[in-house]
């Protein structure tokens, strides 16, 4: 009977043990978890934080706008020295109307002309996220692409960060003869959102269009940007040939339209341009400006 007791008791005690993990083991996930307390809570700080930030950056472009600053080089650095007072780290990188600003360890897409935010930026890792990019201009559609979980939805006019160096020669080579789809390459569909290169490099790029060119078609990395289109810290290198009709070439962006106030800066090409279409453009950075 002894035996039986004490058999009975150690079960007990076993069970006791178990039934603690576990609701431990909830209380945790209830507090860590995704939808944990803690998580929330450091959600909604996030959250708050960047609406603060905004309100800091806003007062700063209404300030550089109170100093009658009409340059736009001029206007960005007092954006910039304002927001230094709090955040010596700021870069302001913009053209006329779209500032990104990195402010406090968060980039910040700013529309000074209608006052929108943006700060849903889409991290981009492989080539095969690129070539997304050219599929949305191309078919001017969105798409939803799922990175690292997290669902974002590609468009022509979204908001692209590069993550790390991307080579292209599984989707474009000489020795395949396989080409390079320019992103946005005609008028009707070029990309007119915010590519931010972080310095890194777009290797191995190849194109040559085989005297299959069209009006107002550009080739490059891009093909054509309009719009408010801002272009910042990309390298690309590889070969780029023109061979086709009526076409501008470059290794980061073939052409802007005319009507256009896209900017590119602190790009660098180290692509090989030839440009065998007389009466059309070459250029290492950008190609030209087409109507």
């Amino acid at each position: 009977m002894i035996k039986n007791k004490n058999g009975i008791t150690l079960i007990a005690l076993v069970i006791t043990i178990i039934v603690l993990l576990i609701l431990a083991s909830v209380s945790i996930a209830m507090l860590t978890g995704e939808n944990g307390i803690l998580t929330q809570a450091q959600r909604a700080k996030e959250e708050t934080d960047k609406a603060s930030n905004i309100e800091e950056i806003k007062l700063a472009i209404e300030q550089a706008k109170m100093e009658d600053t009409l340059d736009t080089i001029d206007f960005n650095n007092a954006i910039k020295e304002e927001l230094e007072k709090q955040y010596p780290e700021t870069s302001v990188i913009s053209n006329n109307i779209i500032k990104v600003i990195y402010y406090k360890d968060n980039t910040y897409i700013i529309n000074t002309g209608t006052g929108e935010v943006k700060t849903d930026i889409i991290p981009i890792y492989t080539a095969e996220q690129l070539v997304k990019i050219a599929e949305v201009c191309e078919s001017g559609a969105e798409q939803i692409v799922n990175i690292n979980g997290v669902d974002y939805t590609f468009s022509s006019s979204s908001v692209y960060s590069l993550q790390n160096d991307i080579d292209l020669s599984s989707f474009c080579s000489e020795g395949d003869n396989k080409s390079w789809n320019s992103i946005g390459r005609l008028a009707t569909n070029s990309f007119s959102g915010i590519f931010l290169g972080n310095s890194h490099e777009i290797t191995n790029i190849y194109i040559n269009n085989m005297e299959n060119g069209t009006a107002g078609e550009g080739i490059g990395f891009f093909g054509a940007i309009k719009d408010y289109a801002v272009i910042d810290g990309l390298t690309v290198s590889g070969k780029i040939i023109n061979n086709g009709a009526n076409t501008d070439v470059g290794g980061i962006v073939g052409s802007t339209l005319f009507y256009s106030n896209a900017s590119i800066s602190n790009c660098y090409n180290r692509a090989n341009i030839i440009n065998n279409k007389s009466g059309y453009s070459a250029g290492g950075i950008l190609g030209g400006r087409s109507i």
